[in-house]
């Protein structure tokens, strides 16, 4: 993508409009890219390109969109990924292993519900509770 190539350069000569124009195109993109498909579809490597750009130039839209994205990703080896990462700062990398904590704890929880109900619902319909 040319934008990757251009942001460095309107950094360096503080091009404003160009940068936005930048941004705006690359959220574009990986929104279209995200559309229509369940969340944590899209490519773990395109997801860390997209969000290390965001990060290193401030795209909140996008690096939000990035964060969802890798949080939903079921790829065991993608909190690995961000960890290792060398391009993303310490911030960013410490928001989306702590999103990935939270999601894994709500799962966990919904689980530990739905066992409890469960064996709840069996214990009031006749069922025996053993006991030592």
């Amino acid at each position: 993508m040319d934008c990757y190539r251009l942001l460095p350069l309107a950094e360096e000569y503080e091009i404003k409009p160009l940068l936005k124009s930048c941004e705006t195109s690359l959220t574009e993109s990986f929104a279209n890219m995200r559309k229509g498909r369940r969340a944590g579809s899209v490519a773990t490597d395109v997801t860390m390109q997209h969000l290390s750009c965001a990060d290193k130039y401030n795209f909140s839209d996008l690096q939000e969109m990035c964060m969802e994205e890798l949080v939903a990703n079921d790829n065991p080896f993608s909190g690995k990924i961000v960890a290792d990462s060398q391009e993303l700062s310490e911030h960013v990398k410490r928001q989306v292993l702590e999103r990935k904590l939270d999601r894994v704890n709500m799962v966990l929880a919904r689980e530990r519900r739905i066992n409890t109900e469960r064996d709840q619902s069996r214990d009031t319909k006749g069922g025996k509770i053993w006991r030592k």
